[in-house]
């Protein structure tokens, strides 16, 4: 049971930190109703303020040195991560501002963006250009609404009665948030450790009268903690009863919004079935929440050696909250730290012993009216969405100042301008590498030069080949013994050759041309090998 439960919820208390993060506390203690200020939480749209988090591993040092040396580099670099966000300006879900650093161990990336709907404008530490970019433009819209209006109508009618919808929508979406967010909010416990005291705090350079919530939870407790939310689920079986009803009554009074379909339409069956089979899937919740509970239960007394891998004294969760008359949450500080008992680190679950996540929040203005800062495109120094797009490995590398800390982080430490292609001989007939008697490896020119992101021209007679990474103009004649690199007349160790109407060239020929290594892999399956081509930008 216990081996069942571990393969399924080894990082448990993991996720249960991030649960905690919201649960510091539920009903009213030292006179500050905690169910309310955790509901007033979400009801925050708009604030200045500031947000940290960091992530830190407890890195096992035999694990690593038993690693693959580019894994045990990425995950010291990954070993201390810190997200600082600073002069945050939130108008709303879509217009905000801020400005940042990203570090990772000895990395250190600063940034600035504004968002204004679906347009990001940002700044980043090493590139001296603003990029400008339309995220509808790229597949990437913000636009949080249930359905998306279209911009041109036949009439204002039209557009009248689309705005609507969208309003009726996105109300429907509130109220179902709240719905959902205030039925969990209402059941989950207090944990045991939790206190409430007058404070003064300052944020946002001001000083203010708070209440103080303090609260922190062992491996233990937080075992005890999830078995009571457990009970305070299963016991109100009226309560899910009223929450599913409220929801099928919300979905059936947007139809509108999502195209005029039915709920029949949308989830194969009507309102009215929708409603007798709320009773069955309420036994369903419940019954699939006393088998969770039983499993956890079970696997304390099975097998607690390793159960005290996971909820043991060193995993824990802290949170200081400190909220203002208004009951906003204003500042807080919250831990969660998972260290693994013997048990886990002798089965070599993970390459590191236990990790720590800490975020801090300050929010001043909360609920008022907040003007983002404005980061102004600037004349030949822009990049643009459509530029963006079409822009190659190796001209977005151009961007970089070689000596910032982004260049080292994505050039040397995650290696993301390393192109590569692999050409398999048994399985990809189209562009399958060759192997001459002379054992000669050749490839398919066009494929792999399209592949690097070359320009690739030609007829029957000649290839031409520009390569803008390296600067290179090539000249392949075919049947020819050599080429032409920018004029210049380099031998060739194998003639360029045309079979079934598709040109090949000697692999080691094209790698000397344009750069890089080619060899044979033959580990990573049994049965076969491919061909690896692949060249740092």
């Amino acid at each position: 049971m216990m081996k069942r439960f571990l393969g399924r919820k080894t990082l448990l208390a993991a996720a249960l930190a991030v649960v905690m993060i919201i649960a510091a506390g539920c009903q009213a203690v030292g006179g500050l109703d905690l169910n309310q200020m955790l509901k007033q939480s979400l009801k925050v749209t708009s604030y200045e303020g500031s947000q940290t988090l960091e992530l830190q591993l407890l890195t096992d040092e035999q694990a690593i040195a038993a690693m693959d040396e580019e894994e045990a580099k990425l995950l010291k670099l990954f070993s201390n991560v810190k997200l600082s966000l600073t002069d945050l300006k939130v108008a709303d879900e879509e217009h905000m501002s801020l400005k940042g650093k990203l570090e990772l161990t000895d990395r250190s990336i600063g940034f600035a963006a504004t968002v204004n709907k679906n347009k990001v404008t940002f700044e980043l530490d090493g590139i001296n250009k603003v990029f400008d970019l339309n995220l509808d433009r790229l597949g990437m819209p913000l636009d949080s609404s249930l359905l998306a209006v279209p911009e041109d109508f036949e009439s204002a009618e039209d557009a009248a009665e689309a705005a609507a919808t969208e309003e009726s929508a996105m109300a429907a979406l509130e109220q179902l948030t709240d719905l959902i967010s205030g039925f969990v909010i209402d059941h989950l416990p207090n944990p045991s450790g939790i206190s409430v005291q007058p404070a003064e705090v300052t944020v946002g350079g001001q000083s203010i009268n708070a209440m103080h919530v303090s609260a922190s939870l062992s491996g233990e407790q937080i075992y005890e903690w999830l078995l009571a939310f457990m009970d305070a689920l299963s016991q109100d079986k009226e309560g899910l009863k009223t929450l599913l009803h409220s929801i099928v009554d919300l979905l059936e009074s947007q139809e509108s919004a999502v195209g005029g379909e039915s709920l029949e339409e949308l989830f194969g069956s009507t309102t009215e079935e929708a409603r007798a089979e709320i009773d069955e899937a309420v036994n369903d919740m419940v019954d699939s929440i006393a088998e969770m509970k039983e499993e956890l239960t079970q696997a304390k007394t099975e097998d607690p050696e390793t159960f005290q891998a996971i909820f043991n004294a060193n995993t824990s969760v802290k949170a200081d909250l400190y909220v203002d008359g208004k009951l906003d949450i204003r500042k807080s500080v919250v831990q969660a730290s998972f260290v693994a008992g013997e048990e886990l680190v002798e089965e070599e679950v993970m390459p590191f012993n236990g990790f720590t996540v800490t975020s801090t929040t300050e929010m001043s203005k909360v609920n008022e009216s907040i003007t983002p800062d404005v980061i102004y495109p600037r004349p030949f120094e822009t990049i643009k969405d459509y530029q963006f797009e079409r822009m190659q490995q190796h001209q977005f590398l151009k961007q970089i100042d070689p000596g910032s800390d982004l260049y080292k982080l994505l050039h040397d430490d995650l290696g993301v301008f390393k192109q590569q292609v692999m050409l398999f001989p048994d399985y990809d007939e189209a562009y399958a590498p060759i192997e001459t008697p002379e054992h000669i490896t050749l490839i398919p020119l066009r494929f792999v030069a399209n592949e690097f992101g070359a320009n690739v021209s030609g007829n029957k007679q000649q290839i031409l080949v520009y390569d803008e990474a390296t600067g290179k103009t090539v000249k392949f004649q075919i049947g020819g013994k050599q080429f032409d690199v920018n004029g210049e007349i380099v031998a060739a160790s194998y003639p360029v050759t045309t079979i079934d109407g598709v040109t090949y060239v000697a692999a080691r020929d094209f790698v000397k041309i344009f750069g890089g290594k080619v060899y044979w892999n033959y580990e990573d399956y049994e049965d076969f090998k491919y061909l690896v081509i692949e060249r740092d930008l």
